[in-house]
């Protein structure tokens, strides 16, 4: 076992718990005595960021972290699980996004152009395209009827292809 790749792994963790607002019950012993028990003595080179690579997941993605209540799963079976108790961040929830779920609906159902929604919600032209192409907020907009769009073309002005 590397101990320093391993002191770095459980302090990266234990800080994104942290910055989460997620309690810790590891000392950096019974943490890699827990991956050793889940996971065998080669639990180090299994685990990683990659969908097939193994994290240390919180049962039902609730409580904290502690050897009574973590299991050790594929990042992709956490994303799966994450969706499944609809704690996935989307939304205003999601920490990069620029407008709310009343601004989303206003763009999406907007009827002119979409430079003017760009100008009033400072916001970038991708962001309001995103939204009326259905590439982002897709839940947001179910059951509203999408807006004519841009009319620039009347202006001169070749705004969006296809809105």
């Amino acid at each position: 076992m590397d101990i320093e790749k391993a002191k770095r792994s459980y302090n990266d963790q234990m800080q994104r718990a942290r910055v989460r607002g997620i309690g810790w019950g590891f000392t950096f012993k019974t943490w890699v005595r827990t991956w050793r028990l889940k996971v065998g003595p080669k639990w180090q080179s299994l685990r990683g960021r990659g969908k097939h690579d193994l994290c240390m997941a919180r049962k039902g993605d609730a409580g904290t972290y502690c050897p009574s209540n973590v299991e050790c799963i594929t990042n992709s079976q956490n994303s799966k699980d994450k969706v499944a108790s609809g704690r996935q961040a989307f939304g205003m929830r999601q920490g990069s996004a620029k407008l709310d779920s009343k601004q989303v609906a206003d763009v999406y159902q907007h009827n002119g152009c979409l430079r003017e929604l760009q100008a009033k919600y400072k916001v970038s032209y991708t962001n309001v395209w995103d939204v009326r192409s259905r590439r982002s907020r897709k839940r947001e907009t179910v059951g509203l009827a999408l807006g004519s769009g841009c009319q620039c073309g009347i202006k001169g002005i070749r705004c969006v292809r296809g809105f």
